[in-house]
């Protein structure tokens, strides 16, 4: 969501309209996005999702990198997470660098290549891990065909059950 052209479309369309003042217009969208934030916490997770970070939780540390603006911390899985990173946080989208060396950062002596980043998206996730040398897990739902010929098919999933082993056989810590 560019959250930037939202508030535009709701002043070009509804709000300049109205005839409200300056002040009653900037009341209206700020409730506008309040409503917006928080239906857009109102997800469902995968089956399987919280027993695995859960579990992946006792033997490592564990951060969000979102393009969007929901907020881990606000559900109940959030309290497996060591930090989380917003396109807010860092004044971009992935597959920039940005939310990678930010998260990358928030460890001294941590390399890319001890990380492993999980994601739904072959380019913003898959792409933009692994230009950095970050290992990366492809949670592939629908078992899409793998597109890109610039890197080599990543490692990947389709049911959270099955995440903790499959990285327990394929990293060493």
């Amino acid at each position: 969501w560019d959250i930037g052209a939202l508030r535009k479309k709701i002043y070009e369309n509804k709000i300049k309209k109205a005839n409200l003042s300056h002040s009653e217009q900037q009341k209206l969208v700020k409730r506008c996005y309040k409503m917006f934030l928080k239906l857009r916490h109102e997800v469902g997770f995968y089956d399987g999702v919280y027993e695995a970070i859960e579990e992946l939780s006792k033997n490592y540390s564990l951060g969000v990198l979102t393009n969007g603006n929901a907020d881990i911390f606000s559900f109940e899985i959030g309290k497996f997470f060591d930090f989380s990173i917003s396109s807010y946080d860092v004044q971009s989208n992935k597959p920039k660098k940005d939310h990678f060396v930010m998260s990358k950062n928030k460890y001294k002596n941590l390399e890319f290549d001890q990380i492993i980043h999980i994601g739904d998206h072959p380019v913003n996730d898959v792409y933009g891990s692994h230009v950095l040398g970050i290992n990366a897990i492809w949670f592939n739902k629908n078992n899409d065909g793998w597109d890109n010929h610039d890197i080599e098919k990543p490692i990947q999933f389709n049911s959270w059950k099955s995440i903790v082993k499959l990285i327990s056989d394929n990293y060493e810590r």
